[in-house]
């Protein structure tokens, strides 16, 4: 029991100790990284040279994986570009077991320590980051030690040692065995290091310890997995492949554990740095083997996941992704293209504005007004999901790109609310047989027109940050006031004139140019949204990508 306890501890702290390691260095570098990913992954080498570098500064390849998929969800980032990073990614996460084996876990308390002094007089948020990497490197060594000590007892179980040495003679068992514990416990890491202390301690055998690193490699894949869920095609590709390249490299290396051994074996003279070294060059192994048919990988990975036929429309959200919260940078992009794609939306709204004054046709009625239900989800998901992510830590520049969003999105929902009040009132016309007048539709076309030629300029100004466009749209904005109050005097002038179609819709008339006026409004909202942006009061001033 006690055994169990101590590894169990131990395995806990050492992950504790990973993920504030982890969370820490994301919230001080993950911007940065974000931008080296995107710019220095032209070829798939220098790919893999960004992944290392990322994984090394991040502690784990899953925090790199995550940012990987969320940059090809947002459209950052192509398929190709991604895969050379993802072979990087795998030799980057090797350097955390290594370190562990050259005996610095004395250290341990003294590393808690100090990250603890520094998170508590730390004045500066940066500052109090550094100490919570400090203290979570104290708490990997620190885990380490107690599950190195944890299992010392475990020499004396004949029945155990029979059946960690059983395991060398059957390598796929262990395989499986470590792919699943890996997957737990998400980290290839602890399973390497749980492996290195059995090995340290005589109790697992080298033959053993070789498939289980194997499985470690394949088993951390599933967080990657889990982050694809509900993402672009494009990105379920890069989770994929980050399964593919290590079950292929696996299944490739376990018939030859033999002379993979003895290639392992020529590193060191020490059992735990045997293992950690094979851990290491199973990840270089795999850079060599498929660094020069990436472009074959992701003919392979188009054909596994193809392009899915569209969709009809939903209100599930397509972009937002929960496990990007920890990384904010990469969580507004995401939450961008939300934003965009909701836009798109609202737009095919606006354009169906025409239709409904011109033709008499219920079901665009109706599936106006049930989009404009799908609309009011995707507003609430888009807004709870920048509430969430406004909680974490994150720079001011962040902060204020989320009070952007939160505005622009806010005014696509009133816009959305805008045309269902014209359709409710054009719903009413069709049901009362009544008409509009020849002259009032042919007004209310021209004007909804203008108005929409306004929103669609809006929204490209947001995209594309600019301001001499926004401003032109505040100016036709106020245009597009006094041009109701000109349409309003027309048709009243043609109710005097006693023109029946006029005086039987004219509360119907009136309420459709006023809800076409209060969608320009809004866009005139999204254009001071523009203008705060170009004069820094958001922070924000890179387009967004087409």
């Amino acid at each position: 029991m006690l055994v169990v306890i101590g590894l169990l501890g131990g395995l806990a702290l050492f992950l504790y100790g990973m993920e504030l390691t982890s969370d820490g260095l994301q919230r001080t570098a993950a911007e940065k990284m974000k931008d080296i990913i995107q710019k220095l992954t032209t070829n798939p080498l220098m790919g893999v040279v960004v992944g290392i570098v990322v994984t090394v500064l991040l502690q784990s390849s899953t925090p790199t994986t995550v940012l990987l998929v969320g940059l090809t969800s947002a459209g950052l980032m192509t398929l190709p570009q991604s895969l050379g990073v993802t072979l990087g990614a795998g030799v980057g996460t090797t350097v955390t077991p290594l370190m562990m084996t050259f005996k610095i876990e004395q250290y341990a308390l003294l590393a808690v320590a100090a990250g603890f002094v520094i998170m508590f007089v730390a004045k500066r948020q940066r500052t109090r980051f550094v100490g919570q990497v400090v203290l979570g490197v104290g708490f990997l060594f620190y885990g380490m030690k107690v599950m190195s000590d944890s299992v010392v007892p475990l020499r004396e179980s004949e029945f155990f040692v029979n059946y960690l040495i059983s395991l060398g003679d059957r390598p796929l068992i262990a395989l499986l065995i470590s792919t699943i514990f890996t997957a737990i416990i998400q980290s290839s890491a602890a399973t390497v290091m749980l492996a290195i202390s059995l090995a340290t301690q005589g109790i697992l055998p080298f033959e053993a310890a070789l498939p289980i690193v194997f499985g470690a490699n394949i088993g951390t894949c599933g967080t990657a997995l889990l982050s694809s869920i509900g993402a672009t095609t494009e990105a379920k590709r890069v989770a994929i492949s980050h399964v593919v390249y290590k079950a292929i490299a696996a299944f490739l290396l376990l018939p030859l554990l033999e002379p993979f051994g003895a290639l392992v074996r020529m590193t060191s003279d020490v059992m735990g740095r045997q293992i950690a070294y094979s851990h290491v060059l199973f990840n270089v192994a795999m850079v060599i083997i498929f660094i020069p048919f990436t472009s074959q990988m992701a003919w392979l990975m188009r054909k596994i996941v193809p392009e899915r036929e569209t969709e009809a429309l939903t209100a599930q959200p397509k972009y937002l992704d929960r496990l990007a919260l920890n990384t904010p940078s990469v969580a507004l992009d995401l939450a961008e293209q939300e934003v965009l794609r909701l836009q798109g939306i609202v737009m095919e709204m606006v354009d169906a504005v025409g239709e409904m004054i011109t033709a008499r046709d219920e079901k665009l009625i109706a599936e106006t007004l049930a989009t404009e239900e799908i609309v009011d989800v995707l507003y609430k998901e888009v807004s709870q999901y920048l509430s969430d992510l406004s909680q974490t830590t994150m720079s001011d520049v962040d902060s204020q790109r989320i009070v952007a969003l939160l505005h622009v999105v806010n005014d696509l929902e009133h816009i959305g609310d805008s045309i269902v009040k014209i359709a409710r009132n054009v719903q009413k016309k069709l049901e009362g047989g009544l008409r509009f007048s020849d002259l009032g539709r042919e007004e209310m076309l021209a004007y909804h027109v203008q108005v929409r030629d306004v929103i669609n300029a809006a929204f490209e100004s947001f995209r594309k940050r600019d301001a001499a466009l926004a401003q032109q749209v505040l100016s036709r904005e106020a245009d597009l006031t006094q041009d109701e109050r000109e349409l309003r005097e027309s048709h009243i002038a043609r109710l005097r004139s006693g023109l029946s179609e006029t005086r039987s819709t004219t509360s119907i008339h009136l309420d459709v140019l006023n809800g076409l006026r209060q969608m320009a409004t809004h866009a005139g909202d999204v254009a001071h949204t523009v203008l705060d942006i170009a004069k820094g009061r958001t922070g924000v001033e890179e387009p967004l990508p087409s």
